[in-house]
């Protein structure tokens, strides 16, 4: 039996269901997914948001719409105003013809006028006309969120409002402003023109700063008998260059482990005949040495006689060259012949075996001076050189006398040199002795060293050429002569000089290794040896004694220089490892270290015996370093030693000329700096100007570089010479040279006893005044004026003329050296010193003296100002006329005075006789009068105003500092002026007054009217700018709300309206639940598990 419990539940589910087949059919019946509160409640809410905001959006498309209408409309007015304003335009111009029909004109005017106000009327939609309205214009734009808030587009009324209906502030109501037009104007004449003007003064006494005071003077004095002396810096001047430090050169291509093969002995099997040396002292050119030599030619014994000419030997290396030329002549190379260092001859068989054999005999020696010496190819100079260039750390002249061809010398020969020096007519004759000269630079050597060259004369090699120069600066030279003298020294009268005879046999060889020894590192990079730098190694070997070869700047450049294509002299630049054997090679040469060979293996430095090698043979090659030097200070001593006092009068100085790096500098020593020196040291007494010892003298130097501005240089002491060191080490080169004591006259000066602080004034009437004396003579008054100030200083660019004003105590000084020429003082001169004067009197004995410095005050004056036009009348205002003009009294405010007719007549209603035409002025006086008159209406006191003659003069009423100025003098005729009453709409061109113009005055008048209409056709222009700007702003914001409205009904469609197929088809199913679940309570008492079966709900 089904229980109580069950039978709930399944009362439960139908319920339920019951209840979701009532919410089905109300949304069957409404056709709405939210009808009521029954729904979900944030269904509900956003189904209302959605509604309202398509609502809104509704609205504001509305808006938009007649927005764009009302702008469209307003925009066509507006082109179309523009175009009416335009033929206005050409209606004006056409006026200003003369003879044109105003009133014609006029007519055609008034239409267009009449066309435009209707245009403007006509532009309104919906009742709103942007053209023409006082109120606001705006439309409301797309919303900005869900909630519908929008935001307005408006329409700014200032920029588009040509007409106001409620005033006259509209584009086209516009007053013209017609300013700076007086066409039909009164007369000006007696008011314009240039004024004449005085400025009013305070009675005053000018200032005497830079004049008063108790002067300083100093007494003149004339040059002294003697100068200075300059004991301690005079003499030639020793000096040492200063230098950078250098850097250590590389040692890569020596340095390493050095791989070292030991000498083998080789087994020679050619014949080979040791023949002696041959000592060629006791010959000349023109000698023969013949000898017979005896071998195998193509294996036949032959014997040949040879001859050596001496003139083709010169040591051992040419005498193997001729040897062999000889020999080869004779023997083809069937026989060889070498020299070694010794100088050891060696004649050999080329071929080796037991059936070679070689013998020399015969030797004979035959006299033959064949020679007679040339001049060399060098030339001499018809006038002294002019060329210099740099010798050590002097610039020096020089001249060249080329390059030395030897081919026509022999030893016994000498040259004789015959020089001049500029400023010496004394010949030197340089006599040089050719027995040691075998090329140019020992050429060089032999000259320097020659009887007649002294400390004045020096030769060097330059570029290949010998050049002579002097050594003294300044001094020119010039090689008069070059005269050869031929010299047989030796007459040979036979023997062998050593040549021996000798013979030998051949044998079966064997080959020979020579000792050699070869660097561990490879040369790489190029290598520099500056000046001051070296690279070393140590060398040591069979028959080489143990010894340090040193490698400088200088041995790369005897080494490479005019070897080596591209090197520059000088440069240390060493850039393969093919040049840095050849430097090593000088260096082993200049050492004295012979028979050793340096090649290259393998970018590596070979050093090899070049003697006959023999088992045991070695050499070594060891601790190869480069080397650096320190930056070392420049110096120079004086050539002089200090031998006593030397006094620096006030009128006496040691000149001197300071060089640093070629550069040349002017050094003086004058009395100031001998005082700035010594002041303190014990026993000097102040204003003597004795340097004492050479410590003072140390002290008064550096003083007086300091002094010129040049720091750097330390000056001490050597015993008695100075030593100027540079402070700092490096590339640096000092000289000093002409120092000369002298002295000169001095100027007797007064110096004024108060500084100018502040612009002195002289007025009309006042004076300053002074007295001076010369010489201990009668003294004179010297008076200064504002005339004399504004004539000595007319001539300064930008100066304010007639003011009497001294501006700076440069100016004071102009205006006093003025007034002494004037008054003849001529040998007194003006400067200044600081802020004070100084008179100078002409060098030489003699006194000057300035006292009594007075000054005479001026009397007060009064400001006036007189026009700068006379009067020419009568002149008559009409109404509506005015004459305007400026006033400004003391520089303070200005006040704008008019003239009108009602002016007049109130000035002139009681002049008895006076013109009945209202307005009218007919005399300079009665001009006066109505400028008070115009005054006083301005309320402008303490002027009084006059006629002088035909002009108008203000004057201030009392005497004393101040100004009265009159300015901006404008004539406006009626209905003009920049506030005047003409407006585009009530312009008349046939008017009374256009009427009398003349052709001149109506063009202007008419220039002003087109120059205002232009100006409200662009304001209309502007208008239609922004209404197209206003117009694009509508059409985006008209497509914008048109695409969201698009958006939000789609939503809106979405969440509220229901599927009715869908909501038809569920209800149709819970009601069959509904059934099924009814028919299973009937029968729930047969099967509890049926019954819970049918009430379990549908998926």
């Amino acid at each position: 039996m089904v229980s109580l419990t069950s039978q709930l539940i399944a009362l439960r589910r139908m319920a339920a269901v019951e209840g979701d087949r009532q919410l089905v059919a109300r949304r069957v019946t409404s056709g709405l997914n939210v009808a009521d509160r029954a729904d979900t409640t944030n269904a509900l809410t956003r189904s209302r948001s959605l509604t309202r905001t398509t609502t809104a959006l509704s609205y504001t498309q509305g808006s938009l719409e007649n927005g764009i209408a009302t702008v469209a409309a307003a925009s066509s007015a507006a082109t179309n105003i523009g175009g009416i304003l335009t033929s206005m335009r050409s209606l004006l111009v056409s006026a200003k013809n003369s003879g044109a029909d105003l009133r014609a004109l006029q007519s055609q005017y008034t239409a267009l006028g009449n066309t435009l106000r209707s245009t403007v009327s006509g532009a309104a939609f919906v009742g709103l006309n942007v053209l023409a309205t006082g109120a606001s214009a705006s439309f409301d734009a797309a919303p900005t969120d869900e909630q519908g808030q929008t935001y307005a587009i408006g329409v700014d009324l200032a920029r588009t409002r040509l007409i106001d209906p409620f005033g006259a502030s509209g584009i086209l109501q516009r007053s013209f402003d017609l300013s700076g037009i007086s066409v039909g104007g009164p007369s000006t004449l007696g008011l314009e023109g240039v004024a004449s003007q005085i400025t009013g003064a305070n009675s005053t006494t000018p200032g005497t700063e830079g004049l008063s005071g108790t002067a300083m003077t100093t007494a003149g004095e004339a040059a002294n008998a003697s100068a200075p002396g300059t004991a301690g810096l005079s003499g030639t001047a020793t000096s040492v260059d200063g230098k950078d430090a250098v850097a250590a050169p590389s040692a890569a291509g020596l340095s390493g482990t050095a791989a070292t093969v030991a000498g083998v002995a080789a087994t020679d099997g050619r014949a080979v005949a040791n023949v002696g040396t041959l000592d060629l002292s006791k010959t000349s050119l023109g000698d023969r040495l013949s000898f017979d030599v005896t071998a195998p030619i193509n294996g036949t014994s032959t014997t040949r006689t040879l001859t050596i000419l001496q003139r083709d030997v010169k040591d051992n290396a040419t005498l193997q060259a001729a040897l062999r030329t000889v020999i080869q002549t004779a023997f083809g190379s069937d026989v060889t012949a070498t020299v070694g260092a010794n100088g050891q001859i060696t004649l050999a068989t080329a071929a080796s075996g037991s059936n070679q054999s070689i013998r020399l005999s015969n030797i004979r020696l035959q006299d033959g001076d064949d020679i007679t010496t040339s001049n060399l190819g060098l030339r001499s100079s018809s006038s002294f050189a002019s060329t210099t260039g740099q010798f050590g750390n002097q610039t020096l002249y020089y001249t060249t006398v080329g390059t030395p061809d030897f081919s026509r010398m022999e030893k016994g020969d000498r040259l004789d040199f015959i020089v001049y020096l500029d400023g010496d007519n004394t010949e030197k004759k340089v006599t040089v002795n050719l027995q040691n000269v075998t090329d140019a630079q020992s050429l060089v050597n032999a000259i320097n060293g020659a009887n007649g060259f002294s400390n004045t004369l020096a030769a060097e090699l330059r570029g290949g050429e010998i050049v002579f120069y002097s050594k003294s600066q300044s001094t020119r030279i010039r090689v008069h002569a070059i005269t050869p003298y031929d010299g047989n020294l030796t007459t040979t009268t036979g023997g062998t000089l050593g040549f021996t005879v000798g013979s030998a046999n051949g044998r079966v060889a064997s080959s020979e290794t020579q000792a050699s020894t070869t660097a561990g590192t490879a040369f790489g990079s190029a290598i520099t040896i500056e000046a001051g730098a070296s690279l070393t190694f140590d060398i040591s070997g069979t028959g080489i004694s143990a010894r340090t070869i040193t490698m400088t700047a200088d041995t790369v450049d005897r080494a490479l220089n005019g070897t080596v294509a591209g090197y520059s002299r000088g440069s240390g630049q060493i850039n393969t490892s093919a040049q840095l054997a050849l430097v090593a090679q000088r260096a082993l040469s200049d050492a004295g270290v012979s028979g050793v060979s340096v090649t290259v293996v393998n970018d590596k430095l070979k050093f090899t015996l070049t003697k006959t090698a023999a088992t045991g043979d070695t050499i070594s090659v060891s601790n190869a370093t480069g080397n650096g030097a320190a930056a070392t200070r420049a110096t120079i001593t004086t050539g002089s030693d200090f031998n006593g006092a030397i006094t620096v009068a006030r009128n006496a100085r040691i000149d001197s000329t300071f060089t640093a790096n070629g550069n040349l500098i002017d050094v003086s020593i004058i009395h100031d700096d001998v005082e700035a020196a010594l002041a303190g040291r014990s026993g000097y007494v102040r204003g003597s100007g004795t340097i004492a010892t050479i410590g003072d003298l140390a002290l008064v130097t550096q003083a007086a570089l300091e002094r010129q501005g040049l720091r750097g240089a330390t000056v001490t002491t050597s015993g008695n010479r100075l030593v100027f060191t540079a402070d700092e080490a490096g590339r640096l080169s000092l000289g000093l040279s002409d120092v000369v004591g002298s002295s000169t006259a001095l100027s007797a000066t007064a110096t004024t006893g108060t500084d100018f602080t502040s612009p002195i004034i002289l007025q009309d009437n006042a004076e300053i005044r002074f007295d001076l004396a010369r010489d201990g003579n009668a003294t004179q008054s010297i008076r200064i004026t504002r005339n004399d100030v504004e004539a000595a200083l007319a001539s300064i660019a930008g100066r304010a003329g007639g003011t009497g004003r001294i501006e700076t105590v440069n100016e004071l000084a102009t205006v006093v050296r003025s007034i002494l020429v004037r008054d003849g003082i001529n040998n007194v001169s003006v400067g200044t010193s600081g802020n004070r004067l100084v008179f100078s009197r002409d060098a030489g004995a003699g006194s000057l003296a300035l006292s009594n410095v007075q000054t005479v005050a001026s009397t007060a004056r009064t400001a006036t100002l007189r026009t700068g036009t006379d009067f020419a009348g009568p002149v008559t205002i009409d109404a509506g006329a005015s004459i305007g003009f400026d006033v400004t009294v003391d520089g303070q405010g200005t006040t704008r005075i008019t003239i009108l007719q009602s002016t007049v007549e109130a000035a002139l209603n009681a002049v008895p006789g006076r013109a009945a035409t209202p307005g009218t002025i007919a005399s300079a006086s009665e001009l006066a009068l109505v400028v008070r008159k115009a005054l006083d209406d301005a309320r402008v006191s303490g002027l009084d105003v006059a006629a002088v003659g035909n002009r108008i003069e203000l004057r201030k009423s009392a005497a004393g500092s101040g100004s009265v100025d009159l300015a901006n003098v404008v004539s406006t005729a009626a209905g003009t002026g920049s506030s005047s009453s003409t407006t585009l709409q009530n312009l008349d061109l046939a008017a009374s007054s256009t009427a009398r113009m003349t052709d001149r005055e109506r063009a202007a008048l008419i220039d002003g009217y087109i120059r205002n209409l232009d100006a409200i056709s662009a304001a209309v222009a502007s208008a239609g700018s922004h209404l197209s700007m206003v117009a694009r702003q509508l059409d985006i914001q008209s497509a914008h709300t048109a695409r969201l409205s698009t958006i939000e009904i789609g939503r809106m469609n979405g969440s509220v309206k229901t599927d009715l197929d869908k909501e038809t088809a569920r209800k149709e199913a819970l009601e069959a639940r509904i059934a099924l679940a009814r028919q299973s309570l009937s029968i729930i008492s047969e099967s509890r598990k049926n019954v819970l079966n049918l009430l379990t709900p549908l998926g």
